[in-house]
């Protein structure tokens, strides 16, 4: 039976870039080669040969020692064998003293605990969240795979989708840096017509290695970025609508937030690359990688099969942040959970609302919840506390109902003697929003503190938004706050 390089990758659960990479260096040849197109074939013997490359290849031995492995006798192997076991406990031991040090390092994940336990038993989290800078640094976690109930840990692999050209764009400025290319002949012609793959077959014809293994040379090996990789197997999973995705991918970099924090501590701290290179690395507009530059902050958002990787660095204030998370609630029961942080509310009105309509929206809340510090709840009212539709134009949508739009909360009279106007108290709204697409409402709260009005809201979308998407911006504003 003959193969195409395709087939096997499939069969393999590989990328063809993979099979054409093993090709090039002689670890795996094809049994065939069409002389008049050149076309490579493989056979079952050809399938068993790859399922033991990747098997020692998982165990994380290098690719060149790999065919010994495979030719060697019975012994041979087993000796090897126990002195990659010894290396790989090392590694381990290695690995458990970073996260102590993170797990010590993590004290402001520790004080939002309570309410990401409860974004957990109310939503499935599937993803996590990391930011850092030199004062302080938080985390979130929830799971990897949902269905299989694996929760997110620091060395999950995750691909993270077209945000690699910023990888693929610092190497290049390197080897410019190195005296071994000229940038200009890679980045500065692309326009954002151009397929990134042009860059990628220009740089692995005229060095004569594979992308991968540029990366890696020059890059993740020097970080220790043990765990990532150009293509390559993922821990996470991604859903639509409560059901899992079968994430195909032929070019990326799949990596951990273990290997990411290296990765963002040397565009923090402005490491690798020479000043020169930096400027032409955070320079907007002047080549095409796929970020967006602002002066020395660049964010990038990339989404695979409903995975969003979220990146944005400020290497002014040496501070990053980054996540990985389902854009799709697991699984979605229609609801969107907003929270409302109400701080040193003078005397404890505060006014839930529906603000601006768009034509064709409808905005339903069905509880209300009143939280302290802790995420211990200490109010609930549920009903139809606010019900409102926009059929016109868009308008205020106290211009379509005298009442009804809003709902009105007096948590001095709900708490009576513990109501105390210096703590911090949480609103939690349950929207529901009908299935109408490319349709907002804003929903918001207004309250005075020190004799002055406050308020904040959010864009209430049936599609867009996740409820965890919410909770997450809301962490991040808390965090900005503290500070």
């Amino acid at each position: 039976m003959k193969l195409s390089v395709g087939e096997i990758a499939r069969i393999a659960g590989v990328s063809v870039r993979t099979i054409q990479y093993y090709d090039r260096i002689g670890l795996l040849k094809p049994v065939e080669i069409n002389q008049q197109n050149g076309y490579r074939y493989y056979d079952e013997s050809s399938v068993n040969q790859l399922k033991g490359i990747l098997y020692y290849k998982g165990l994380d031995f290098p690719l060149k020692e790999i065919p010994a492995l495979i030719s060697s006798n019975g012994l041979n192997s087993s000796s090897r064998l126990l002195e990659q076991r010894k290396s790989l406990i090392e590694k381990k031991k290695h690995i458990e003293q970073q996260l102590n040090s993170l797990d010590d390092e993590l004290s402001e994940s520790k004080k939002i605990e309570p309410w990401f336990d409860k974004i957990l038993a109310d939503y499935n989290y599937s993803g996590f969240s990391y930011k850092h800078d030199e004062n302080e640094t938080f985390a979130v976690w929830g799971k990897a795979d949902y269905e299989k109930n694996i929760p997110f840990g620091m060395n999950c692999r995750f691909v993270i989708g077209f945000a690699y050209f910023h990888f693929l764009a610092f190497c290049i400025l390197l080897l410019e840096d190195k005296g071994m290319l000229n940038a200009d002949d890679y980045l500065y012609k692309l326009s954002p017509d151009d397929d990134i793959n042009s860059l990628v077959h220009q740089w692995e014809k005229n060095f004569g290695k594979g992308t991968g293994e540029i990366l890696d040379e020059y890059i993740f090996t020097p970080l220790g970025m043990d765990n990532t990789s150009w293509c390559g197997v993922t821990d996470v999973i991604g859903y639509y609508e409560g059901k899992p995705i079968e994430i195909n991918y032929t070019d990326g970099i799949v990596t951990t937030a273990e290997d990411l924090i290296k990765w963002c501590d040397v565009l923090a701290e402005r490491k690798m690359l020479s000043e020169n290179g930096y400027k032409k690395f955070f320079s907007q507009g002047e080549y095409f990688c796929g970020l967006y530059h602002n002066g020395n902050n660049y964010s990038i958002e990339a989404t695979v099969n409903e995975i969003t990787f979220e990146f944005n660095v400020d290497t002014e204030n040496r501070q990053y942040y980054f996540s990985v998370r389902n854009k799709m609630p697991v699984p979605d029961n229609k609801d969107r959970v907003m929270y409302f942080p109400v701080v040193s509310c003078d005397d404890g009105y505060v006014k839930l609302e529906v603000w601006t309509m768009q034509s064709g929206t409808e905005v339903k809340v069905n509880s209300v919840k009143v939280f302290d510090e802790n995420a211990e709840e200490l109010y609930c009212d549920e009903g139809f506390l606010i019900d409102v539709r926009n059929d016109g134009e868009e308008c205020h949508a106290e211009q379509i109902a005298d009442s009804g739009y809003y709902y009105e909360l007096d948590l001095a009279k709900i708490l009576g003697d513990s109501f105390d106007r210096t703590k911090k108290y949480v609103i939690e709204a349950r929207a529901e929003c009908p299935p109408q697409e490319y349709t907002c409402a804003q929903l918001g709260t207004v309250y005075k503190r020190d004799k002055e009005w406050h308020s904040m809201y959010y864009n209430v979308f049936y599609h867009h938004i996740s409820a965890y998407d919410l909770f997450m911006e809301q962490l991040i504003r808390d965090y900005e706050t503290k500070k």
